[in-house]
């Protein structure tokens, strides 16, 4: 049965034809109720709005039986209906959830949902493909099927959205923007559509547009809903969806003469600096490098040294291999994207040790220098708890494996959140914090139940944020042993 456009009824596969208005409405009525029963007086109430016949039960039920014959033809006379089924509350419609294409469409959309963006696709086409025009379009606007006709329609817009999100995520932002843009066009105040729109945009390279589009998407809210959307949009903050469940959304702020600097991914493989407050580029790795070193990174987690020279990344490299990389931060303001030029890049970019299987590790530089890697083992099944200790401005020799960051020290126990500060290791794991000295891999101290989760180096404190409050200790207080 279908009730995405004009009323339409196959028994067998072939058309059949339900004549008689009162019918129809009855049919489309229990169709709503998506095999839920309909009461009696619910039924006779929208099948006579005025005038009322005698006995509306009686007629009622010659309806239903006409139903009947034409939903179950070869149905041997007086034995119970396996369809249309009448109880003590009314009647209900007993189908299966794909026997109806509105059924068939919600069990998409929700599907599509729980699925990856390239599976979610061709769910979402064969979906939006059920609709031959507008839901009970038999009745319209103003009739009983005001209710479930709004409830569709909302659902076909979240699915259009859901579709345009599913081709962005899957790496096709190209096919997305006509598309966002005509459904902005027809539905100004979705607040999605808008956001489809500018990621799109932004994703193809066209950073101004992506702005563009959020300013007239500020300008709507005012005009239409009286709404003053404050604050100017100037960077949209977001890559291109290719694996982005891997690993955190790269982004972290810092300053370069005078003013604030947010770092953050564009794409996969590609750091940039932008100031926020006027959405002007300031670092950009080159798009041309795409045979470097570097450019085979899919950037996670961002780590910024305490003087704020150098960078670290969380990244990983397909097989897939967690390799967490380092930069000079300094020489890229210094240069911008000319140090990233050539096979010895003048921004010092250098690999410390892979694991397999394993990245989002712990991880904080000491100094300008020093990194802790947290963990100790080549692949994720092997690694026990523990640091490594590099000194990213000295390498090394490292035989068939070519050459590497200085490992100065390594030692097991550190675990959790790594947190450093006065030149010690700071980590947040079982038991509470444990405080160590990363030359030698002593443990120095210990502070038992707690379990910090940020380091404000402003106040040299670190901070707990649970559910019942804040606690805090400052780095500088005298060291408890255990």
């Amino acid at each position: 049965m279908g009730v995405l456009g004009p009323l339409d009824v196959r028994v067998g596969g072939r058309p059949v034809t339900v004549g008689r208005r009162h019918a129809r409405t009855v049919l489309g009525i229990l169709l709503s109720a998506r095999g839920r029963n309909v009461p009696v007086d619910r039924l006779v109430d929208v099948l006579w709005t005025q005038r009322t016949p005698a006995k509306p039960t009686t007629s009622l039920h010659s309806y239903v039986s006409n139903l009947r014959g034409i939903l179950e033809p070869d149905r041997p006379a007086r034995t119970p209906s396996r369809i249309l089924v009448s109880s003590p509350e009314g009647y209900a419609l007993r189908l299966d959830d794909d026997a109806v294409d509105a059924w068939r469409f919600e069990s998409a959309v929700r599907r599509a949902r729980a699925v990856s963006c390239a599976e979610a696709g061709p769910l979402l086409d064969e979906a939006l493909g059920l609709w031959r025009g507008d839901a009970y379009g038999e009745w319209g606007p103003g009739s009983w099927a005001d209710g479930e006709i709004a409830r569709l329609d909302e659902l076909l817009l979240m699915a259009h959205e859901l579709a345009m999100a599913s081709s962005l995520g899957a790496g096709r932002p190209h096919e997305v923007v006509p598309t966002a843009e005509a459904h902005v066009r027809r539905h100004p105040l979705r607040e999605e559509g808008w956001r489809l729109l500018a990621l799109s945009l932004w994703a193809t390279g066209r950073q101004g547009d992506a702005l563009a589009a959020l300013r007239r998407a500020a300008a709507v809210c005012a005009e239409e809903l009286g709404l003053d959307l404050g604050a100017r949009v100037t960077a949209v903050l977001e890559n291109d969806g290719y694996h982005s469940e891997t690993v955190p959304y790269s982004l972290l702020f810092t300053e370069h003469a005078g003013r604030d600097v947010v770092l953050h991914r564009t794409r996969w493989n590609r750091i940039a600096g932008t100031d926020p407050a006027t959405g002007e580029p300031v670092l950009l790795m080159p798009e041309s490098e795409k045979e470097a070193a570097w450019a085979h990174s899919f950037h996670g987690a961002l780590h910024l040294s305490p003087g704020g020279t150098r960078l670290a990344s969380d990244t990983w490299l397909w097989h897939p291999l967690g390799q967490p990389v380092t930069w000079d931060l300094a020489r890229w303001f210094a240069d911008g994207e000319s140090a990233w030029h050539g096979e010895q890049p003048a921004v010092e970019f250098r690999r410390l040790p892979p694991c397999e299987y394993h990245w989002n590790r712990p991880m904080v530089w000491l100094d300008e220098a020093r990194i802790v890697l947290g963990g100790l083992g080549d692949d994720d099944e092997a690694v026990v708890p523990g640091a490594r200790v590099f000194d990213v401005t000295r390498m090394v020799d490292l035989g068939v494996h070519g050459s590497g960051p200085d490992e100065t020290a390594t030692f097991g126990g550190p675990e959790g959140r790594f947190f450093a500060a006065d030149g010690l290791l700071y980590s947040a794991g079982g038991p509470g914090l444990e405080i160590w000295d990363p030359t030698s891999g002593a443990r120095i101290g210990s502070v038992p139940g707690f379990h910090p989760t940020h380091h404000d180096t402003v106040r040299r404190e670190l901070v707990q944020l649970t559910a019942d409050g804040v606690r805090r200790r400052p780095t500088t207080e005298s060291l408890p042993t255990g």
